[in-house]
């Protein structure tokens, strides 16, 4: 409730403000003053969601880092857990869905085709959707029924967690720096539809702020730059921890590789490169998936070949497509015990690929933001254009009586 009187407050007082300054009927104070008020809710909304979205990443990263460290010392899925439910309440959203697991664990409530250990991990991220938290799942899923030695594949997943920790945390940063630059330019703009004024000639300042086109003109003006810091406080309030595939080829293929060969990267620690690519079949999908398929196919019918390896996705221009991919072939060729090298290698491969893809997304997406700052002062500007033209109007209009005529 105080939220939504101190939102309402700002709204009254700025309006009224804006009102003295710019010298505004009242009908124009009332166009400002509604889309002001319908707005408050919106701006609540994005701040809810703004603090829910930081509870939320913070509950997944320290999940997701403890879940590592619990089942490289002790081995075992539900201990694990249990080391993981120790830490939040039991009434957190996060305590709750861990409860959720381990009941699952313990009761051995399952549907489908799912073994009781993914069941029960499903409690958690269907809730906190995040790729490598399902990629982490789906490989302790295997490890705690194996009973394999998998700390060297739990290192990996963690040197990959802790780096993309730190370029998520230094892209947020970016972001909201961005977003402050936004927030002044909309302050500047106003400021300069202020300083606008002072160009026209004192005699004619009062005619042109009664003519329709200043009235109208300064209203759009206004709501526009309140719907521009509308839309930078949700843009800098949306935490993206998950990047949405695009429909093209290429760019499927440049986002879904460096997941896919920390897959294959990890599950290699413990399994033959055929099994690997198996396991791996699962963190993708539509044409990865299929493009899979054929290497699979054809990995196992020519073992040896280096064939199956160029061949995939055959013609895509990718560097690291093509170094992974031979990476990968001289694993297979040399043999688990005698590719520890090619294997260390292929892991600082991929923590470069991932690094490479993920940084490129987020200097793309800080461009747009980057636009945003420009938009404010083109308001301005045109705003100052169309005050300035209004007063050739008006004063050609004049003329004739300035005459004598």
């Amino acid at each position: 409730m105080k939220q939504w009187v101190i939102g309402y407050g700002i709204v009254l007082i700025g309006t009224v403000v804006l009102t003295t300054l710019f010298n505004l009927s009242w009908a124009a104070c009332a166009v400002i003053g509604v889309v002001g008020c319908v707005l408050v809710p919106v701006w609540l909304q994005i701040g809810n969601k703004k603090k829910e979205a930081i509870e939320r990443y913070d509950e997944l990263t320290v999940y997701m880092e403890l879940l590592l460290c619990s089942f490289k010392r002790v081995g075992h899925l539900k201990l694990a857990l249990l080391d993981c439910q120790s830490v939040f309440p039991s009434d957190s959203r996060m305590g709750k869905a861990i409860a959720g697991a381990i009941h699952v664990l313990e009761s051995g409530e399952c549907g489908g085709r799912e073994t009781i250990a993914e069941a029960s991990l499903k409690q958690i991220s269907n809730i906190y959707s995040c790729r490598r938290m399902e990629l982490v799942h789906r490989f302790l899923c295997r490890a705690d029924y194996t009973g394999n030695d998998v700390a060297e594949a739990l290192d990996i997943l963690l040197a990959d967690f802790e780096m993309w920790k730190r370029r998520f945390v230094l892209y947020q940063k970016k972001k909201q720096s961005i977003g402050r630059e936004c927030i002044l330019s909309v302050v500047l703009a106003l400021l300069l539809c202020l300083v606008s004024r002072v160009l026209i000639p004192g005699d004619f300042l009062p005619i042109i702020e009664k003519s329709m086109i200043y009235q109208v003109s300064t209203v759009v003006v206004i709501c526009s730059l309140l719907g521009v810091y509308t839309f930078v406080l949700s843009c800098v309030g949306r935490l993206e921890w998950e990047r949405k595939v695009e429909k093209k080829l290429m760019k499927e293929v440049e986002q879904e590789f460096p997941y896919w060969l920390l897959a294959v990267t990890v599950y290699l620690k413990n399994d033959s490169l055929y099994h690997a690519l198996q396991h791996s079949r699962e963190e993708v999908s539509g044409r990865f998936q299929s493009e899979l398929d054929c290497l699979i196919d054809a990995v196992y019918q020519k073992p040896a070949a280096l064939e199956p390896f160029t061949n995939f996705f055959q013609g895509l221009p990718l560097a690291e497509l093509q170094t992974g991919m031979k990476l990968l072939y001289s694993v297979n060729t040399n043999g688990y015990q005698d590719a520890s090298k090619q294997i260390q290698f292929l892991v600082e491969q991929s923590h470069v690929v991932m690094n490479q893809t993920e940084s490129q997304y987020f200097r793309m997406k800080l461009a747009g933001f980057r636009m945003l700052r420009q938009i404010p002062m083109m308001l301005a500007g045109g705003k100052a254009v169309v005050d300035v033209l209004t007063f050739f109007m008006i004063m050609g209009s004049q003329m004739p009586f300035l005459n004598g005529g």
